[in-house]
């Protein structure tokens, strides 16, 4: 689907930035057979190939939001793939794709919602605290609504303003708490291509977080002469 022009997610922390550690990664496996015995355990069950929820005598219907295809076509396509998979596992995937504004005023901040494909830029300083701290579930930045005061004091501790190494060790912690539970599931990081005429001079080669960051160093770019 990337064509190449990605990497596999495992924590929301890119790998490209300065933040991230691998030791602190564990990798999240496909392994559908481990998913049904969890499930299993929970008091699910499987009736005609559908799964059922404890209590329930019907599938369970899961509702599945993301951008619409006009508007993030990328976003679109993972969320089919999604739908794809967990159909394929068994699960009743009802998918809709949606207008940004009508997504996120709609469906998102008010809670409407089962699970939501999306795309999310963190940057490469990367700050998970209003996606996932308990005090911005006001302001529905926060649109899980999760709240861990454990979790929260590592999101504050990444983002406290110290030393390199000291935040790098926050952000370790932070990472292998994020690995160990997964609040969120990352799939894919998506590596943005930037294309240079070798008549430009100046540009220096760097990690981008966003299609804007290629500009930081502009005012030393020059057309190079005598071509």
């Amino acid at each position: 689907m990337l064509d190449g022009t990605g990497v596999r997610a495992d924590t929301p922390i890119p790998p490209s930035s300065w933040a991230s550690d691998p030791s602190a990664q564990a990798p999240v496996k496909f392994d559908p057979k481990a998913a049904a015995t969890g499930l299993k355990a929970a008091g699910w069950k499987q009736v005609k190939g559908r799964w059922v929820a404890p209590g329930g005598s019907s599938a369970f219907r899961l509702q599945l939001l993301a951008p619409n295809a006009s508007a993030s076509p990328l976003v679109w396509a993972t969320a089919q793939e999604v739908d794809a998979a967990w159909t394929r596992f068994g699960l009743t995937v009802d998918l809709e794709g949606m207008p940004p504004a009508d997504l996120v005023g709609g469906r998102l901040q008010t809670g409407l919602f089962g699970a939501a494909a999306l795309d999310i830029n963190v940057g490469l300083d990367p700050d998970l605290y209003p996606l996932l701290a308990s005090t911005q579930t006001a302001s529905r930045s926060n649109i899980s609504g999760l709240q861990l005061p454990a979790l929260d004091a590592l999101l504050e501790a990444a983002r406290r303003p110290a030393s390199t190494e000291v935040r790098k060790q926050a952000f370790k912690a932070l990472e292998t708490d994020l690995a160990a539970n997964l609040y969120v599931l990352p799939l894919f990081f998506r590596d943005e291509v930037v294309v240079l005429s070798d008549r430009v001079q100046g540009p220096a080669p760097r990690p981008i977080s966003d299609p804007a960051d290629r500009y930081w160093d502009v005012l030393t770019w020059r057309l190079a002469s005598g071509r």
